[in-house]
């Protein structure tokens, strides 16, 4: 927390104090005793929230962080806040909150929260995640809607584009400086640590492009070598699964044989070939099957 930046102020709700740190605040209550929270999203989000004084109320312990996909939490009397890097942090409390966790919290198939509760004239209430929506109603409780099923089960090439052509998907998470689904993140993250632990470590090379991104790679390929020779080597603007965000390059760390046909030769080339479909993943281009792959 650094040094203190304030004296310590009390007549807060319930009784609480609170004091100023460098590194963010200490609030204390007769019912929570004294918890940090520490200058970030979290923080920033229990603010907009009104502080103690808001739905939330007081911290019950301090930020934890090491979730999926880089995320952290913090735990308060109303509730929680969660926080990914590219999602942003939400807050979650109540019934909503208690059936994401009964279904494994950010782990499970609904991912992390990407709005708020909202709520409607009618009393019911409804928070949206990566994987679906859940809504509580007075008389019924809580139901979870997930996304349509076969969103992570596209075929996407030369013959099938994307819908829309410039789609980009909303759930995008940082992995490595480059961004792929949430989903996706995960199987790779498992996938990394899976080399990781057979001493073969594995980098991104390239996720996520948009739809312009691709444009201007598959153009500049074009400037190059031609159109022909590019269509070979690289997708046309809604047609590559880049832009669906659940496609990877992966490389060595040291650069080695780089988007090259020699790195089915390297480690990470060859863990990729025997393990990569245990984590829901394939070889999209193995040597030999152009006539197939394009």
């Amino acid at each position: 927390m650094g040094y203190p930046v304030s004296d310590e102020f009390c007549g807060l709700r319930g009784g609480g104090c609170y004091q100023s740190f460098e590194g963010g605040q200490i609030h204390w209550s007769p019912d929570t005793g004294a918890q940090p929270t520490t200058w970030g999203a979290i923080r920033n989000r229990w603010a907009a929230g009104g502080f103690e004084s808001g739905a939330l109320r007081y911290p019950l312990a301090a930020e934890v962080c090491g979730l999926a996909a880089g995320g952290c939490y913090q735990s308060f009397e109303g509730g929680q806040i969660h926080w990914a890097p590219g999602i942003g942090a939400y807050a979650t409390g109540g019934s909503i909150d208690y059936v994401w966790g009964s279904l494994g919290w950010e782990d499970g198939p609904l991912g992390f929260p990407v709005s708020d509760e909202t709520c409607a004239v009618d009393g019911s209430c409804t928070q949206n995640f990566q994987g679906g929506s859940k809504t509580w109603q007075p008389a019924t409780g809580v139901t979870v809607t997930y996304s349509q099923a076969g969103e992570y089960q596209r075929v996407i090439n030369k013959r099938n584009p994307l819908s829309p052509i410039d789609y980009a998907p909303s759930d995008l998470v940082n992995v490595g400086g480059r961004y792929l689904r949430y989903q996706m993140a995960l199987a790779f993250w498992q996938f990394a640590d899976a080399a990781s632990a057979s001493g073969i470590p594995v980098t991104v090379v390239s996720g996520f492009r948009s739809y312009v991104d691709q444009a201007s790679l598959y153009n500049s390929y074009v400037a190059l070598y031609g159109q022909a020779s590019a269509d070979t080597i690289s997708a046309r603007a809604g047609f590559s699964e880049h832009q669906s965000g659940l496609a990877v390059d992966i490389g060595n760390p040291d650069g080695g044989c780089g988007l090259q046909e020699c790195f089915a030769t390297t480690p990470a080339g060859r863990f990729a070939a025997s393990r990569a479909h245990e984590f829901g993943f394939i070889v999209r281009y193995p040597d030999g099957l152009t006539s197939w792959t394009g």
